[in-house]
């Protein structure tokens, strides 16, 4: 691949030619350069510098420190943000996971040596319209493998976390992990647990997120997952081929939508428990814990939607919505069915919304028994119980119709 094609947006650019004009060096690293050797179109172009934080706000008139003892900083051009961080070598790593402190350089060479993997350790050199590759990233990249920079034992015990984006990489790749580096990583694996679970989640997640999953039993040949959660390694190392199939074919990767397709299968109890692990927030939890109930089942369109009802009533439109665009990628080999959740999207679009489902589309409220003398104590009940022959029958839905009923049967 020309190296002189290498695209760079126009925003880059003037960054890049404003940092030369003040008597620094920059070059673009990490992703942009892996995705352009991929004939990937590249997501975000950051940059590396010989300019100094406190340079980098002098020279550019919009900027945001978002990790500015780390040496990053946001540059704001025409509305997008460029990131660009100083040359920097590390210090002692602290808890397998960051440094203590860092140390400002003023050469590439040694700022690519503190890196993760080959492929991400490649810089471009915008002046010279060339990629800078001391570890051989392009030739990895070739034979499909993820490499350490340097000593892979190393490079685990300053960040464990790389263990697991050395699994994502190979997972969304579909790469290979190179000997010296999956020997290593299963070496480490005990280290995994000075890791936050939150960074943890968040790495999991975009591992499951990738469109092609074959490398998904590395997770638990190298028993990482085991180490993360036990519940979760022997539910997916025994179920392998049916989660893949599954979150292969789930179009939307929202995380939510990954949860509920990965845990959907595992009892009630372990769900929570996996989902309180990983800091999923309690409405999320409540809301795949719902989703969850119904996900297997697949709804069916009678007269009256009395079914349908009590399910919205439950899960809300939106939920509702989220369910059936999950099943259909579940039940994607089911024609009939997926039939019959377009049906159910109309039903729900052009009748159903206008209906009452919820109490608060009933015409008669708790204040309206009040005034009959309903006591408080059994408001609730009668209110649910008009709510149930609504569902029924929307004609019920009468506010002089619903008083009557409650006085012959309730007073």
């Amino acid at each position: 691949m020309d190296e002189r094609s290498f695209y760079v947006p126009i925003e880059t650019k003037y960054v890049l030619k404003k940092l030369y004009k003040n008597n620094f060096s920059a070059y673009l690293v990490g992703g942009c350069i892996r995705d352009f050797l991929l004939n990937k179109n590249p997501k975000d172009f950051d940059i590396a510098t010989s300019a100094l934080p406190n340079d980098i706000k002098k020279i550019f008139y919009k900027t945001v420190s978002i990790g500015i003892k780390h040496g990053t900083i946001i540059v704001i051009v025409n509305k997008k943000n460029i990131e660009i961080t100083t040359f920097r070598i590390d210090g002692n790593y602290k808890n397998f996971r960051k440094p203590d402190k860092v140390f400002f350089i003023d050469r590439l060479n040694q700022d690519l040596a503190r890196r993760d993997f080959t492929i991400n350790a490649m810089a471009y050199d915008f002046k010279n319209k060339k990629i800078i590759d001391l570890y051989d990233g392009k030739n990895d990249i070739k034979k499909k493998i993820i490499r350490c920079v340097g000593n892979a034992n190393e490079r685990f015990k300053e960040d464990a976390l790389r263990m697991l984006r050395s699994l994502r990489f190979a997972m969304n790749l579909n790469f290979d992990i190179e000997k010296k580096t999956y020997r290593a990583l299963k070496n480490n694996i005990e280290l995994i647990k000075f890791i936050s679970y939150e960074r943890i989640r968040d790495e999991f997640l975009k591992l499951i997120s990738s469109r092609k999953l074959d490398k998904l039993y590395l997770i638990c040949d190298c028993e990482i997952l085991k180490i993360i959660s036990k519940d979760l390694y022997d539910y997916i190392s025994k179920n392998l081929d049916y989660i893949k199939k599954n979150l292969s074919n789930l179009k939307d990767k929202k995380y939510i939508f990954l949860l509920i397709v990965l845990l959907k299968d595992l009892d009630k109890k372990k769900i929570i428990e996996i989902l309180k692990l990983f800091k999923i927030d309690t409405k999320s939890i409540r809301l795949i814990k719902n989703i969850i109930e119904f996900i297997n089942i697949k709804l069916a369109v009678k007269d009256n939607y009395y079914e349908l009802k009590k399910i919205i009533f439950k899960l809300g439109f939106e939920n509702l919505f989220i369910l059936l665009d999950i099943q259909k990628d579940i039940f994607i080999d089911d024609f009939i069915y997926m039939k019959t959740i377009s049906k159910i999207k109309s039903i729900i679009k052009n009748k159903i919304k206008n209906e009452c489902v919820f109490l608060k589309d009933m015409k008669l409220n708790g204040d309206d028994l009040k005034k009959i003398n309903i006591k408080d104590k059994n408001i609730g009940f009668i209110l649910n119980k008009l709510l149930d022959l609504c569902h029924k029958d929307n004609s019920f839905n009468d506010r002089c119709f619903m008083l009557n009923y409650v006085k012959n049967n309730f007073i």
